[in-house]
């Protein structure tokens, strides 16, 4: 792990010819001549010349392990009937395309034993001919990768073999949606298809996930998603916050495991699933000591590393069946902490792209004609009633999502969050009015989903002129921004245009 001044500095006096350690209590212990001390690090910046001159050092680089080594390792594992065309196909595109790879920069810093790892682990569920072994090679490369530097790369290996690997393809992208939870908030786009394709090899196979993305992009949908058609699987989620410790963790898995003794000692294993997927969010948020150690991030390597942790009484338990998947917001979000590459090489990276307006325009309209169609005595206001309405209602939307965000940034308000999360939030508060003209429901609820986070007054007034400059570009009556009138709230919850109340004409 990491070198600590802290603890390792009291350890001077073992390292000595006597071996003997001082106890803070003054107890001396003396360590026999059979009794070795070996440490594994990444970095030595926090170690004194007093502890460096104690010890001999072994240093390991990424120099010392070629990438055809850990290649053909990996070719040992295949079946016999599959090793001699992959065997080909490597030597004719891998390495070119490693080497492509290998001048652009990742979301996420890793070792190149974990991007060659990454990589193998869809090629090897995409064997069957050399377009799938090209498209597993893509796969893999490039999940870790901003979407610009990804198109560049599946541009270039396409052109190799010359055919096209596009997620938009049916046949691409073999998922039913069957499979999908059903959930009439959830679209399904090509971009969560793709992340849910990238996963499934790393699923079956029970590898630590890291997922990295912005605010907004659907992570969280994704892991809960992808295990929908797993059987007998649970997913036990942490929000981490600056303050999460390892006994956080801990307690999540006493929570939902069962520990039982065995031969081999003190075993974790699910307490009603037969597989559970331990799910940290946000665990770039957790405060680094004066060092640049994290303890959590320090506790997941090693609970990956050996598969265990040892418990207050300093009694190692091993943990059996548990999938570790890490969300992160990696530079999209500035202030996050930066993720050790010890956890990064043992995971398996995919980053999610944020969605584009196209994207987010069809996932409104699609939203506004499951929201009005699945609500009972709800009448479909007649701005939404045909697809080319709905999808010009749907960009207004998302024009005002992308120029409050703009607006906000300009006034330095960095503390703002506006996503796809809140369009979906003001569409679905839209089925809460009755008997109201809809497009002042509309702009009623997105006052109060964008005005009222808003401390502001003069950053309000500008989100509001915003609105209402968007909203009258669409619609064909003007709208008058200084008579917005009040909603009452029904008896039944839903909320109804009262013309007796007075207007506001001010915030």
């Amino acid at each position: 792990g990491d070198i600590d001044p802290n603890w390792i500095e009291q350890l001077n006096s073992v390292l000595d010819d006597n071996k003997l350690l001082t106890l803070p209590n003054g107890e001396r212990l003396a360590f026999g001549p059979n009794v070795n001390f070996i440490f594994e690090t990444h970095d030595l910046s926090f170690a004194s010349p007093a502890t460096i001159s104690r010890m001999g050092i072994v240093y390991l680089s990424d120099e010392n392990i070629s990438a055809s080594s850990i290649v053909q390792r990996w070719l040992k594992t295949l079946p016999a009937e599959k090793n001699g065309g992959v065997n080909v196909w490597i030597d004719k595109y891998f390495y070119r395309a490693l080497d492509m790879c290998r001048r652009i920069d990742t979301v996420i810093s890793t070792t190149e034993f974990g991007m060659i790892n990454s990589c193998l682990s869809h090629i090897v569920s995409n064997c069957a001919s050399e377009s799938d072994f090209l498209c597993g090679l893509i796969d893999g490369l490039t999940s870790n990768m901003m979407k610009k530097d990804r198109h560049v790369c599946e541009k270039t290996l396409q052109g190799w073999i010359g055919e096209s690997c596009d997620w938009t393809n049916e046949v691409r992208c073999k998922i039913d949606d069957s499979v999908f939870l059903p959930n009439e908030n959830i679209v399904i786009s090509s971009r969560i298809r793709r992340a849910l394709m990238l996963l499934r090899p790393w699923i079956e196979k029970h590898d630590p996930i890291i997922i990295v993305g912005p605010e907004g992009c659907g992570k969280t949908m994704i892991v809960e998603q992808v295990f929908v058609h797993y059987k007998s699987t649970g997913v036990a989620t942490l929000s981490c916050n600056e303050w999460t410790k390892p006994h956080d963790v801990i307690q999540k898995i006493e929570e939902t495991c069962l520990l039982s003794s065995s031969s081999e000692g003190h075993v974790y294993r699910p307490r009603d699933t037969q597989r559970m997927v331990l799910f940290l969010k946000d665990i770039d948020v957790v405060a680094m000591d004066e060092y640049g150690t994290c303890m959590l991030i320090s506790f997941i390597h090693q609970l990956l590393t050996y598969k265990g942790f040892f418990n207050s009484k300093a009694i190692f338990c091993r943990v059996e069946r548990v999938q570790v998947v890490i969300s992160v917001h990696g530079r999209f979000v500035e202030g996050r902490n930066i993720i050790s590459r010890r956890l990064t090489t043992l995971s398996k990276i995919l980053c999610v792209d944020h969605p584009d307006a196209e994207e987010m325009t069809s996932i409104c309209s699609t939203l506004l004609a499951r929201q009005f169609e699945n609500k009972e005595n709800l009448c479909v206001p007649h701005e939404i009633k045909n697809i080319e309405q709905r999808d010009g209602f749907a960009q207004s939307m998302v024009n005002i999502l992308i120029s409050v965000k703009a607006a906000v940034r300009s006034d330095g308000n960095y503390d703002y969050k506006f996503s796809l999360k809140t369009l979906k939030l003001w569409i679905e508060n839209l089925t809460r009015y009755k008997n109201c003209m809809f497009i002042s429901c509309v702009t009623h609820e997105a006052l109060r989903q964008f005005g009222d986070p808003i401390s502001g007054k003069e950053s309000y007034k500008n989100i509001r002129r915003i609105i209402f400059s968007t909203l009258n570009e669409y619609h064909d009556e003007s709208l008058d921004g200084g008579k917005i009138n009040h909603f009452s709230t029904l008896g039944d919850g839903s909320l109804s245009f009262n013309s007796c109340l007075s207007p506001i004409t001010s915030r």
